[in-house]
C-alpha cells in the first residue's frame, strides 16, 4: 500500500506503530503467540519478545503523536465511525490513490489508548473512503475487547 516511493505492508505499519507507542523500541514481529499441544496443552512454541533495534523517542513525543491519533477518533477523519466508542484508542486514516480506480482505503490505530495492547492495521483495496477501513479496525477491537472482558469492565 501507499504511493509512489511508500509501499507499506500491514504488518510493517503495526510494527511502524508499536514501536512508536513503546518509545522507540522495536521488536520482531510475529504472528503467533504460541502452540500447545492439543491433548496435554503443554506450550510446544512460545515465542517471546526480540528486540531488533531501539531510537531514542522522547516522552514528549510519544505523547504529542498518540495526543493526536485520540483526536483522528474523537474530532477527526474516523470521528464518525468511533463516535461514542466506549473505549479509548487512537487511529490514523488515509487513502492512496488508484490510477483508473477507487482509492485504497486506511486505518492504523491502537487501544487502549493509556496503555497501549493491541495495534490494528487495515487495508481495503477500492474502498474509495477510510472510514471503510476505520469499520473494519472497529470490529477488530470490539472482539478484542468482548474477549477480554474482564480487564475492561
Amino acid at each position: 500500500i501507499g504511493q509512489s516511493d511508500n509501499a507499506f505492508t500491514p504488518l510493517q505499519l503495526c510494527s511502524y506503530m508499536s514501536t512508536v507507542l513503546n518509545g522507540g523500541t522495536r521488536y520482531k514481529a510475529t504472528l503467533l503467540k504460541s502452540v500447545n499441544d492439543y491433548n496435554t496443552k503443554e506450550v510446544v512454541v512460545d515465542n517471546k519478545p526480540v528486540v531488533l533495534d531501539r531510537t531514542d523517542l522522547a516522552a514528549d513525543t510519544v505523547s504529542v503523536l498518540k495526543t493526536a491519533m485520540r483526536q483522528v477518533v474523537v474530532d477527526g477523519t474516523a470521528r464518525n465511525v468511533f463516535d461514542n466508542y466506549p473505549y479509548a484508542i487512537g487511529g490514523k486514516t488515509g487513502t492512496a490513490q488508484v490510477s483508473g480506480g477507487s482509492d485504497t482505503a486506511l486505518f492504523v490505530g491502537f487501544a487502549p489508548y493509556d496503555n497501549p495492547e493491541i495495534v490494528v492495521s487495515v487495508v481495503v483495496e477500492n474502498a474509495a473512503f477510510s472510514y471503510r477501513a476505520s469499520n473494519v479496525a472497529k470490529a477488530v477491537f470490539d472482539y478484542y475487547f468482548e474477549n477480554n472482558e474482564t480487564k475492561y469492565e
